[in-house]
């Protein structure tokens, strides 16, 4: 079986042009490691910092600093998500499918310790000794190592069989391209025109103050938020032209009734209902 790897698979700085099978699982591991963003820096000294001490026994709890903590714990939950995407076969689990892991005859990849923290708070902001911050940070850290090689192993496996017209049950071109908004067109992005209505640039500034619910918080100074009656927020909005009446062409703004909340306005110039 030639060994066949895809460009869609490899980073998109030069051609890759591959020695042999171990020198080809390099170079896509590496590759999968910048995708992810894994942070691949030593522990630094001001990346562990105290939150308090225990009354009774003197001893200092520490905790990860939160960038580090987010970026390695994000670089965990997007590997998931990747694999998890490539994954074509039947899933009734959160790990990945048997009948996939046997067409390219693979283990498990090492999922477990992000399957066991996937609905919880991010694991390694928990506190604990230095010796315990220490061991969950290098070990998450070599996790994404160890998440990073396994696909290129599987990458390596899907790419070769249906080189030869097998189906490999997985599809990594789509896993690592869907969803992503290249740096080159950052303007391209646009949300699904069947799930949203647009904001029309040509109705009447919209005002968060209009809407029920919204943070008055952030619409006053912190001296007059005492002092600001509920009848100040009190408006009469245009039957045909406001900005809301168009988004409601059924609200009557004279009978006194709240309006419909709109989501995603405050603080916006923009706003979005849903379909």
């Amino acid at each position: 079986m030639s060994l066949i790897v895809s460009s869609a698979l490899a980073a998109a700085s030069g051609d890759l042009v591959p020695t042999s099978f171990e020198s080809t699982l390099h170079i896509l591991a590496r590759a999968n490691f910048d995708r992810i963003t894994a942070p691949s820096r030593l522990l630094e000294t001001e990346d562990v910092v105290s939150v308090h001490r225990n009354p009774e026994t003197g001893e200092v709890k520490l905790i990860l600093e939160r960038r580090a903590a987010e970026a390695t714990w994000g670089a965990l939950l997007t590997a998931y998500k990747l694999i998890r995407r490539a994954d074509q076969g039947r899933r009734d689990t959160p790990f990945v499918s048997e009948e996939s892991l046997q067409k390219v005859g693979l283990r498990q990849p090492p999922l477990d310790w992000i399957v066991k923290n996937l609905t919880d708070a991010n694991p390694l902001l928990y506190p604990g000794t230095f010796s315990e911050v220490f061991r969950t940070y290098y070990s998450a850290q070599r996790l994404v190592g160890d998440l990073t090689f396994w696909m290129a192993q599987c990458q390596v496996e899907a790419s070769n069989l249906e080189a030869d017209g097998i189906q490999s049950g997985w599809d990594w071109k789509s896993a690592l391209n869907s969803y992503v908004i290249p740096p080159h067109r950052p303007y391209h992005f646009r949300y699904p025109e069947d799930s949203f209505e647009s904001y029309n640039p040509r109705l009447p500034t919209f005002d968060p103050r209009l809407i029920r619910g919204a943070e008055r918080e952030a619409l006053m100074e912190d001296e007059d938020r005492d002092e600001k009656s509920s009848s100040e927020w009190a408006v009469v909005l245009h039957p045909t032209e406001s900005h809301y009446s168009r988004h409601f062409p059924h609200f009557d703004p004279f009978s006194g009734q709240p309006q419909e909340e709109l989501n995603g306005c405050l603080g916006r110039e923009s706003c979005f209902t849903e379909a």
